[in-house]
């Protein structure tokens, strides 16, 4: 009996013991998982993760592969708003986010970082610190780098120089104090360290030269995207056939004045900046997604025979309309250049008293599948007797010569207000679109209540084919 009751307590020890083994691990599996999902959380995040298990935070910063360092949007929404008391939230809230983003950086401990996001105010920043910044994305080997510095609408900034080509050596190498000649390549031991795996870069209030843009075409043969935003020092740029990137943006560089491309794997530009001459250059413009705006924004309504070449080739377009060529669509006859091919039109406009000049591009193109409009601003545009007459001619016009259209089937109004103008406009749409499929109407959030939405749904409806889907909704957006 004593030798049955040993034998069945060993077993149970033993049974214990495997027991507790298979516990450890799955807990070690279960910690692996959740740090897993913790490497992949953003700061703000963690720091909610944080009031959970402050021991998280340690795995974190050794772990993580994504920095998203913001301004906060309350910060933005004080100096915007309090401009008066700007020295103040200067002091109490600014400099303690740039205190925050380096406290970060010092603070990562992984070898490597896929993404880092950095929002600043130029003002609470030295050169020194936003080139350490920098040579951190550097040695961390960031995939996506994007350094952007916040203006909050009228806050008084300077723009922050960016690194020269022959800089980069020495943030790598610090030991190696010489320089090299810009016109001369970076030896090739640090060409492969400096950012070769980046693939995405931002860089907006930089004032970077057209040396340090063509560095990073030529040695990141990873980068698909590029985005330099308000650069008074940027001039021109080549992207050639060969590079990888598939994104460009060039977005309010005063100073720019040539761009030539001749790649074939870019499918979006952005360029809304001075008049320059057509980009193009014996490249097929089918699958390329154009985004225009300002001066040469004008010039796409003004000089039409101009951008005639590739206008005729592309499936899709923004364009971001000005007042000028908004009162010139509104006030007389004119006509857009043919976009036979056009397939997705997205339009922003500044919306005055009238929308029916707008109604010329579904005549330019034809085969339009796709149809947006947002409302960038609504401005009470000041008339004379004769101005207004005129505008109403050209809105009988429009509306007596109305073709129509017989491949338009989405149509999307960001901004509408219960007004006569937005609801002309939507009503002349309905009318001219034979294959019409759904409207969706997305109300400025001040005039989306109930009663102007049933309002304009008893209208729309009157002359609304059935089978077509009518959406309405607010938005605070615009």
């Amino acid at each position: 009996m004593d030798r049955k009751r040993t034998s069945n307590a060993v077993q149970r020890k033993k049974s214990c013991l495997r027991s507790d083994a298979s516990d450890v691990d799955r807990f070690e599996k279960l910690r692996d998982l959740i740090m897993n999902i913790v490497s992949f959380l953003t700061v703000s995040d963690m720091i909610n993760v944080c009031c959970v298990y402050p021991g998280w935070m340690g795995q974190w910063v050794r772990t993580t592969q994504s920095l998203n360092l913001p301004i906060p949007q309350k910060t933005k929404f004080k100096v915007a708003r309090d401009f008066r008391n700007y020295w103040k939230i200067y002091e109490s809230e600014i400099l303690e986010h740039t205190q925050r983003v380096d406290h970060s950086l010092k603070s990562h401990q992984a070898l490597h970082l896929d993404e880092l996001k950095i929002g600043a105010y130029r003002d609470t920043c030295e050169l020194s610190q936003v080139h350490s910044w920098i040579k951190f994305a550097i040695q961390k080997g960031v995939k996506t780098f994007e350094l952007v510095f916040n203006t909050a609408g009228r806050v008084p900034m300077s723009r922050c120089s960016f690194l020269k080509v022959e800089d980069f050596a020495n943030l790598l190498d610090g030991s190696e104090r010489h320089l090299h000649h810009p016109s001369r390549a970076i030896p090739e031991k640090h060409q492969l360290r400096s950012f070769c795996c980046l693939q995405s870069i931002s860089l907006g209030f930089f004032d970077v030269s057209d040396e340090i843009i063509g560095y990073f075409l030529k040695n990141c043969m990873f980068l698909e995207f590029l985005r330099v935003e308000f650069s008074d020092t940027l001039l021109s740029l080549e992207v050639v056939d060969g590079v990888r990137l598939k994104c460009l943006e060039i977005i309010r560089c005063l100073n720019f004045r040539s761009l030539k491309i001749s790649s074939r794997n870019l499918v979006s530009l952005v360029y809304i900046g001075p008049n320059i001459d057509v980009p193009f250059k014996g490249v097929s413009c089918n699958s390329l997604e154009l985004t225009i705006g300002d001066q040469y924004g004008e010039s796409f309504a003004l000089e039409q025979s101009k951008h005639a070449t590739y206008l005729s080739m592309l499936e899709t377009v923004n364009y971001a309309v000005s007042c000028k060529v908004h009162v010139l669509l509104c006030r007389a006859p004119f006509k857009i250049a043919e976009m036979k091919n056009l397939k997705h039109l997205a339009l922003k406009v500044p919306i005055g008293k009238s929308l029916m000049g707008y109604t010329t591009f579904f005549i330019a193109a034809p085969r339009l599948v796709t149809f947006k409009m947002e409302y960038s601003l609504r401005r009470s545009f000041e008339e004379t007797e004769e101005e207004f007459r005129r505008r109403e001619e050209v809105d009988k016009l429009h509306e007596t010569s109305r073709a129509p259209h017989q491949h338009l089937q989405m149509v999307e109004l960001i901004g509408f207000h219960n007004q006569l103008p937005d609801i002309r406009f939507a009503t002349h749409l309905i009318k001219m679109a034979v294959d019409l499929k759904k409207m969706v109407l997305r109300f400025r959030h001040h005039s989306g209540h109930a009663k102007a939405m049933s309002h304009v749904n008893e209208v729309l409806r009157e002359e609304m084919p059935p089978g077509v889907e009518l959406v309405m909704s607010k938005t605070t957006g615009v």
